[in-house]
């Protein structure tokens, strides 16, 4: 194990060692670090930033280590944030405080402890780090708005090793900078965000539909989002589906939130059930729910698990990149060739998805565009390009791929929709 340098009180380690780590979801995105840093504290990280100067090291943050490109690894010093999980719920203030290292599943479990949430991710493993930086897209936006709209304050260590407080009156730049502007003003070792109480559970539900059944659930979606309010959200998502393990054959998954009880939810996503649901079987993207005697679709689930309903895709193995696309046209032509695209996308990368979000986009609109960094503010849909792999051999040609499919999908949008800068969260190719 490596010696760390003096006062610092996390885990320094190199190639070789018991305790070195490199590993984020998506492999593909890995570099060989020559030290990587578990770090405990603000300190540390301040700590372990001098040490990279003084040995001319180029560094690399791992929050969650869920995204796809290179930005969170580095062939120099990996400050692995991972340590710093800590999540306190402040009622008194209505904040709760987040470590810099903390997952979804860390920050609802701990706020639903206490009977409230903050706006959290889609899924349990992606890191508070990336999403709160990155503008942070969740089901609660039409209620909350983005991860960027409700962090109140951050402790950021800079390039230089200070160790600061970023808010309206402390570093206002910075905290301009940070709430949109991605990971590159410093490492966030603390975000403060607002908070508001929380019912114990919330509606979730899923349906699942052949290739066949693409227009009538085109349209279903667009009169979802004519109907829309602000307490549902859903995804349109193309994924593989099959039993016993398998997951092989093209269809297509809608999934459903609503912070509501049985009968609202039931009523909000009432166009999709009217098509005329399919067994569920998809494997590799969401977990099943089990309907109850009545066949209804959907189920009040414990806030908590929300963020775990789609861990099957979370924890997918093998390679993978993401790409961006935001669109304002959502017409059933385009969307066909984009599901033609994706299926032919499916012999090379068999584990690739194309997701469509139905956010309630009217509280992002209303936030002036100069408030902060995050520029993505005229309410276009985002649209989520995934490819996954396993055959090495498809490496190189991956981004190219999903950027061929990409320019599909965005074809019947606007100029400004098609110019516009995609989520960044998901725009690593």
């Amino acid at each position: 194990m490596a010696p760390p340098p003096q006062g610092f009180q996390g885990i320094l380690s190199k190639p070789g060692d018991p305790t070195y780590n490199i590993k984020k979801w998506a492999p593909n995105a890995q570099l060989e670090a020559q030290y990587v840093a578990q770090c405990t504290s603000s300190q540390d990280i301040s700590i372990i930033i001098g040490f990279a100067l003084q040995n001319k090291l180029s560094i690399g943050v791992r929050s969650g280590g869920h995204n796809t490109s290179i930005s969170s690894s580095s062939d120099g010093l990996l400050i692995d944030l991972r340590l710093m999980r800590g999540v306190k719920v402040d009622k008194t203030n209505m904040v709760v405080r987040i470590q810099g290292g903390a997952t979804i599943d860390d920050i609802d479990t701990g706020c639903a402890a206490q009977g409230v949430s903050t706006v959290g991710g889609d899924c349990s493993t992606v890191g508070i780090g990336g999403f709160a930086t990155g503008g942070g897209i969740n089901y609660q936006q039409g209620m909350h708005g983005l991860a960027v709209d409700n962090v109140v304050e951050a402790t950021v260590v800079l390039a230089n090793g200070q160790i600061v407080t970023a808010n309206e009156a402390e570093n206002p730049d910075l905290y301009w900078a940070i709430r949109g502007g991605g990971s590159n003003f410093g490492v966030v070792a603390e975000f403060v965000m607002k908070i508001w109480e929380q019912q114990p559970e919330v509606y979730w539900a899923q349906y699942s539909f052949e290739g066949s059944d693409l227009a009538a659930v085109v349209h279903a979606a667009n009169q979802f989002a004519q109907d829309q309010d602000t307490t549902v959200a859903m995804q349109m998502t193309f994924t593989t589906r099959g039993s016993g393990g398998e997951s092989t054959q093209p269809g297509i998954l809608v999934k459903c939130q609503g912070f509501t009880d049985q009968t609202g939810g039931e009523a909000a996503f009432k166009v999709f059930q009217d098509i005329g649901e399919l067994e569920c079987l998809f494997t590799n993207h969401a977990s099943q729910i089990p309907l109850d005697p009545k066949r209804r679709p959907g189920s009040m689930i414990p806030y908590s698990k929300l963020c775990h309903m789609i861990d099957l895709f979370c924890t997918m193995d093998g390679n993978k990149i993401f790409c961006g696309a935001r669109v304002d046209n959502f017409d059933y032509p385009t969307v066909q060739k984009s599901y033609d695209g994706w299926v032919q996308l499916l012999k090379q990368a068999p584990k690739s998805v194309i997701e469509y979000k139905f956010f309630n986009m009217d509280l992002i609109k209303s936030v002036p565009v100069n408030a902060m960094a995050y520029p993505q503010r005229q309410g276009y849909r985002d649209v989520c390009v995934v490819a996954g792999w396993s055959d090495q051999t498809f490496t190189p040609s991956a981004r190219q791929a999903i950027l061929d499919l990409r320019s599909t999908v965005i074809s019947s949008s606007s100029p400004e929709a098609q110019a516009s800068l995609p989520y960044a969260g998901f725009c690593d190719a």
